[in-house]
């Protein structure tokens, strides 16, 4: 399917898109948000597309396609137009028949001056690159703290009375601002496999290599496995609870004895604890873009435990290489990761 491509015209016409608008379901849902997540550039599409939908309230299959495309094309020339009533007089019923010429004077009533006053904000994104964080002040007050190599999208403002949400590629710790209105509490982080709901809280989340990981630190969440129904799949935490949902999987795995390496990296610190050699070159590559290679495979499972700084990639390596008495070979973006050679 060529959604990337799609204008807000080919959006209507989707009958995967129009059943999402019309009766939206935890699958569907998920599929769009992601999609929205990967292109947030066609946002402004796709609100054009479910405000035609859900503002014209018509079935489709009552318009011929040749029909369909005289309404829109009606559409199109009244959006570059200011909207009178006589515009809509001098449309031609006849030609069209009924059908079309309510179709059309119906958006006139309900849609093509919303389309002229209400453009869709484009949304907000930040993005780090590999060894950088970021914090960033959301329009309510929530404070994110972006790891390296992640993206946060989010709209530019919420209307009273709607979630909060927001779509996270990588890694991000949050800090939610407690919201007074009941109505307007909820926050929802999105990511590839999991949708993370709180009420006021603050919980790392890390979406990579197909898995999202979430430590929650204070309050409450309630996880959700985007791909099932909510009410099949929701987890709660409680503070100190740690949960993990891998690609494939269905079940969430969760568990009290948290990682504490998993939110440390906030403080410029990776904190290890008896880990593999194997995760923190996993840890390298997606934080900081290298590939990792060991000469030594057994090297892979040696353990490692202490703190390492984050700023300077250059001293990390140092650290690592003297602590596990290893060789570090840089070249460019490639680590070679070998045993020193015996004095």
């Amino acid at each position: 399917m060529r959604y990337p491509d799609f204008t807000a015209k080919d959006f209507v016409l989707d009958e995967a898109f129009i059943q999402w608008v019309k009766a939206p379901d935890a699958q569907s849902d998920g599929f769009w948000q992601s999609w929205l997540l990967q292109y947030p550039e066609k946002a402004h599409e796709v609100a054009e597309a479910r405000l035609f939908i859900q503002g014209l309230r018509f079935r489709r299959d009552a318009l011929t396609p040749a029909e369909f495309s005289e309404v829109w094309q009606h559409i199109e020339g009244a959006r570059r137009q200011p909207v009178r009533s006589s515009t809509v007089r001098r449309w031609p019923a006849v030609r069209a028949g009924w059908r079309v010429a309510a179709a059309i004077t119906l958006l006139i009533a309900l849609g093509v001056s919303v389309y002229h006053s209400r453009k869709a904000p484009v949304p907000l994104v930040v993005t780090t690159g590999y060894g950088q964080t970021k914090k960033v002040r959301l329009p309510d007050g929530t404070l994110v703290t972006l790891n390296a190599n992640s993206k946060l999208t989010y709209p530019q403002h919420w209307d009273r009375g709607q979630a909060r949400e927001v779509w996270l590629e990588g890694e991000g710790f949050f800090q939610v601002t407690k919201k007074p209105d009941a109505r307007n509490a909820r926050f929802i982080t999105h990511t590839q496999l999991l949708d993370v709901e709180v009420l006021g809280t603050q919980f790392n989340v890390k979406n990579r290599r197909g898995r999202t990981q979430v430590l929650l630190t204070e309050g409450k969440v309630a996880l959700a496995n985007n791909a099932l129904p909510a009410d099949t799949s929701r987890v709660r935490l409680q503070p100190g609870d740690f949960a993990e949902l891998s690609a494939g999987r269905q079940r969430i795995y969760k568990t009290s004895k948290m990682p504490a390496r998993y939110s440390f990296w906030r403080d410029n610190t990776y904190t290890f604890h008896k880990t593999p050699l194997a995760e923190i070159a996993r840890l390298l590559e997606d934080d900081y873009g290298f590939t990792v290679q060991f000469n030594d495979k057994t090297l892979a499972q040696r353990e490692l435990s202490g703190e390492m700084p984050i700023g300077d990639v250059n001293v990390l390596l140092t650290a690592i290489s003297e602590s596990m008495n290893i060789r570090v070979t840089r070249h460019r973006t490639k680590l070679i990761l070998e045993n020193n050679p015996p004095d």
